[in-house]
């Protein structure tokens, strides 16, 4: 639960556009949030939305808390829930053989 989400956890991201030699997950999120901060984009880590309609003109974001967010722009991150294979340690393994997959790339992998 932190800015970058999933990828700000990976040891070493290589298929990022514009870094060829790659990055780790922590410096590609702290080079995504000192961008949006440049552009006055507000952190909030975490919330959980519950609603999105339109409010005279603009989106309008209902928050779990209660809490309403204006805005001219959205973007949806809807993060990451895994689904871990019930054998005995497997977290011991996570990053070093084990890894996990969106059904659209585990897809994409086993079509070719």
């Amino acid at each position: 639960m932190a800015v970058g989400g999933q990828a700000a956890t990976s040891a070493r991201i290589e298929n990022y556009l514009g870094f060829p030699a790659g990055l780790s997950g922590a410096e590609l999120a702290e080079r995504a949030k000192l961008q949006a901060e440049k552009f006055n984009a507000q952190m909030m880590v975490p919330r959980r939305a519950i609603g999105l309609t339109e409010k005279d003109g603009f989106h309008a974001v209902a928050l779990d808390n209660g809490d309403e967010l204006i805005a001219r722009s959205v973007i949806l991150a809807l993060g990451v829930q895994y689904r871990r294979l019930s054998i005995p340690r497997i977290a011991d393994y996570e990053g070093l053989g084990v890894a996990y997959a969106s059904d659209s790339a585990r897809e994409a992998a086993t079509s070719r």
